[in-house]
């Protein structure tokens, strides 16, 4: 870290940690690929969407001036799944782009996600900070509601798949 008054300080064991505001991001999070093993870690039933574009256009013409969320922010992409130690660079400050990282444990799930926020939500530096000095455990807090989305009929560009 860079102090104001010039001094340097090395975190030993510690780390510097940047979290979007969760309550304030929806994230709709699919994989990239169809198996039999996903299916037994997470139900039965796979929605195959073959044109990720045609959802992520239907989302965008959900635009309202009097909507709760920001579609002109919509975020999509594959995961980044990283290192712990690896530096952040500029990620630290862009909720648009942590939305879309992840630790490498979860690298099996090859997936891609869809977020959507709520207005000013994925604005620069709109991030948690924090400098853990020892070890931690990331908490996560339950969405109290969820959000449904309404995008006309799935059945149109989806295909429904059962394990």
């Amino acid at each position: 870290m860079n102090m104001k008054d010039g001094r340097v300080i090395t975190l030993e064991g510690g780390s510097f940690n940047s979290s979007v505001n969760q309550n304030d991001i929806f994230v709709y999070c699919v994989s990239k690929h169809l198996s039999a093993e996903l299916a037994e870690k997470f139900g039965p039933f796979c929605v195959e969407i073959p044109d990720p574009d045609l959802l992520m256009r239907r989302l965008r013409m959900r635009r309202e001036l009097k909507s709760q969320f920001d579609y002109d922010q919509l975020v999509c992409g594959p995961v980044d799944y990283r290192e712990h130690s690896r530096e952040p660079g500029v990620d630290w400050a862009l909720p648009e782009r942590l939305v879309l990282i992840k630790p490498e444990d979860f690298a099996w799930q090859d997936e891609f996600r869809i977020a959507v926020g709520k207005r000013d939500a994925m604005n620069v530096e709109n991030v948690g900070l924090t400098i853990q000095t020892g070890p931690s455990t990331p908490v996560f807090a339950p969405i109290p509601v969820p959000i449904f989305l309404r995008v006309n009929r799935l059945a149109e560009f989806v295909t429904l798949h059962r394990f």
